[in-house]
C-alpha cells in the first residue's frame, strides 16, 4: 500500500494490504472500492471484537496493524463515557489483534479529547494496555497532530499512537509540520475544492433531527466546534 522505501543498510521496506474489518456494510463497500481494488487483500464485514477473537487466524498473519477505535465515547461532544461506554471498549479489539499476531509495529488513532476525558485516566489506561500488548511489548509515541499543519485542508486534530515492538530497539520520530501561517500557508478548504468542476456529484444530504437543523441555523458563522463531522459525531 506504499511506495517501497530503502534504508541506509540497503533493506527495502513496503506495506502490503492483507485484510480490513468493519461491521458497517457501506464502509466495507467503500473500502473494497478504494483499497482492495487497488492494493489487494480482503475486506471483511464483521464485528471487530468477534473477528479478532475468533476469526483472525483464518487469514494471513500480519506484521503491521492500523486501527482507529470509535470516538463516540471519547469525543468532547459525545456522552463522554470513556472506556466504560458501549464503544470505549472497542480499542481492545486492536489489543487482541496485536496479542495474536505480535506485529512489528502498529498505529492507532482517536480524537483529541481522549486525553482530557476522566482527567486523562482513560487515555492512560489505553496507552498502558497498548504498551504491554504482544509478546515483547511496544515502545509508544503518542502525538496530537494538527492536520492543517501538514497540508490537509481541514482543522482536524487527532491523537495518533505509533507502537514499535521493543525488541526492534527503534523509536518513532514525529515528523515536523510542513505548513505554518508565517511560512507556507495552510491549505484552506475553499482552495482545495476550487479545483473540482461544477458537475461533480456531491454527498447525499444527511437526515437530521429538526432540533439539530434549528440549532445550526442559530449558530453564528465560525462558532461551530470543529468540522461538521466532528460536531455531530
Amino acid at each position: 500500500m506504499a511506495t517501497p522505501a530503502v534504508s541506509r543498510s540497503g533493506e527495502t521496506f513496503s506495506i502490503e494490504h492483507v485484510w480490513g474489518v468493519d461491521k458497517d456494510a457501506a464502509a466495507i463497500e467503500s473500502y473494497k472500492y478504494n483499497i482492495v481494488a487497488r492494493y489487494g487483500g480482503v475486506a471483511i464485514c464483521a464485528d471487530a471484537n468477534h473477528f479478532c477473537e475468533r476469526c483472525i487466524h483464518d487469514y494471513r498473519r500480519i506484521t503491521a496493524l492500523a486501527f482507529g477505535f470509535p470516538c463516540n465515547d471519547f469525543s468532547l461532544v459525545g456522552e463522554k463515557k470513556g472506556v466504560n461506554g458501549q464503544y470505549g471498549q472497542l480499542y481492545k479489539a486492536g489489543i487482541t489483534a496485536i496479542n495474536k499476531n505480535n506485529p512489528y509495529w502498529f498505529i492507532a488513532e482517536n480524537v483529541s479529547g481522549i486525553h482530557t476525558l476522566d482527567q486523562g485516566k482513560a487515555f492512560k489506561t489505553i496507552l498502558q494496555d497498548l504498551e504491554h500488548s504482544g509478546r515483547q511489548g511496544y515502545k509508544l509515541t503518542a502525538h496530537l497532530y494538527k492536520f492543517e499543519e501538514y497540508g490537509v485542508p481541514q482543522q482536524r486534530h487527532r491523537f495518533i499512537v505509533v507502537g514499535i515492538r521493543k525488541d526492534k530497539r527503534l523509536h518513532f520520530k514525529v515528523p515536523a509540520p510542513t505548513h505554518w501561517a508565517d511560512r507556507i500557508p495552510v491549505v484552506s478548504a475553499s482552495k482545495a475544492l476550487a479545483r473540482i468542476g461544477p458537475n461533480v456529484p456531491n454527498n447525499e444530504f444527511p437526515k437530521m433531527d429538526p432540533r439539530t437543523v434549528l440549532r445550526l441555523m442559530l449558530t453564528p458563522l465560525g462558532r461551530t466546534r470543529g468540522s461538521w463531522m466532528n460536531f455531530w459525531k
